[in-house]
């Protein structure tokens, strides 16, 4: 089977955070006047799992198509090392409220305490950022468990947390076990674990429309969390014509950013990983094996471990899209 680049439907989540520029400036089918706060591009979370759009195999699962031809779409060596498992969580992000101070947990401590096999590393690529909106990564200094413990205790959990100030284009690595939020105003992509644990410090007392407080995690945050101080926490890319600039590269996902003028190319098949596509400026058009795929702003795309080469090439400009497939190490 030749298997075709692959499109999916967004699955929308209401977020009390949330927003609407996931509409306004990614033109996601926003309906209604909820706020929303994240678009799954590609998942195979149960319970959310995606279903492609258009195509031989429009409106089948991304999980029966793993079933169908699972070294075909993820590769030998990630079909050996998480076998039909999709291991990545592709989403946008439109916080028009800051998001609840959280915490991930890693490999281990998410199998031990919920029998899951994936934590949560996740990294993310700011697309917009209104003036003076900043976001949480990491501890101010060097805590303790005991230490801030007492800091949640008396109240002073925002006291002890490292604010940055964010602007397009910047960059931050979140693996698990590092306190962090997203500050309001902020729009970006974020790529992950496979994995929807997520460990609430704090909330900044907000109730719903019911009147309640969302459900807080501190005793499992206390396990999970990292409390040593890093001295690096952003990474800020090159953006120079048809290059090819490294952002995050862990055990877990490898993402690079590319910037195309005029045109470049991706060859899965000598990847041994499947790429996927996030369009995060201009418009992009993907070619393969005669067939054309418009990528503008804000769409996503898989393409399949088994697809040779494919022609990326700019439309109507620069454009800029983030290149994720599954590290060799």
């Amino acid at each position: 089977m030749n298997l075709m680049p692959l499109k999916f439907h967004p699955i929308l989540k209401e977020k009390i955070w949330g927003g609407r520029k996931l509409g306004t400036l990614l033109n996601k089918p926003l309906t209604g006047d909820e706020p929303i706060g994240e678009s799954w591009e590609i998942s195979g979370v149960p319970g959310d799992v995606s279903v492609v759009n258009g195509g031989p195999f429009d409106g089948i699962k991304l999980t029966e198509l793993i079933e169908r031809f699972p070294v075909e779409i993820l590769g030998e060596r990630v079909y050996k090392k998480y076998g039909r498992d999709f291991p990545l969580l592709f989403k946008f992000i439109d916080a028009a409220q800051d998001l609840s101070v959280q915490v991930h947990p890693d490999d281990a401590l998410a199998m031990k305490k919920h029998s899951q096999p994936f934590g949560k590393n996740e990294m993310w690529y700011i697309i917009s950022a209104e003036e003076g909106s900043t976001l949480v990564s990491g501890f101010k200094e060097n805590m303790s468990r005991d230490k801030f413990q007492k800091m949640v205790e008396e109240g002073k959990v925002a006291d002890t947390l490292l604010n940055h100030e964010v602007e397009e284009g910047d960059v931050y690595d979140i693996p698990a076990g590092r306190i962090h939020t997203i500050g309001k105003g902020i729009l970006l992509a974020e790529i992950q674990q496979s994995s929807d644990l997520t460990y609430r410090v704090y909330d900044f007392d907000r109730v719903d429309t019911n009147g309640n407080k969302r459900e807080l995690h501190i005793d499992d945050a206390y396990e999970a969390l990292d409390y040593e101080y890093k001295d690096q926490y952003k990474v800020r890319p090159a953006t120079k014509p048809d290059t090819s600039d490294q952002l995050v590269a862990n055990s877990y996902f490898d993402v690079k950013q590319l910037t195309i003028q005029t045109e470049t190319s991706i060859t899965p098949s000598a990847l041994g990983s499947f790429v996927v596509l996030m369009a995060i400026e201009g418009t992009t058009e993907i070619v393969y094996n005669g067939e054309t795929n418009l990528l503008p702003k804000g769409k996503t795309i898989l393409l399949p471990a088994a697809c040779s080469e494919i022609k990326i090439k700019a439309i109507d400009g620069q454009s800029k899209l983030l290149q994720t497939c599954i590290s060799e190490s």
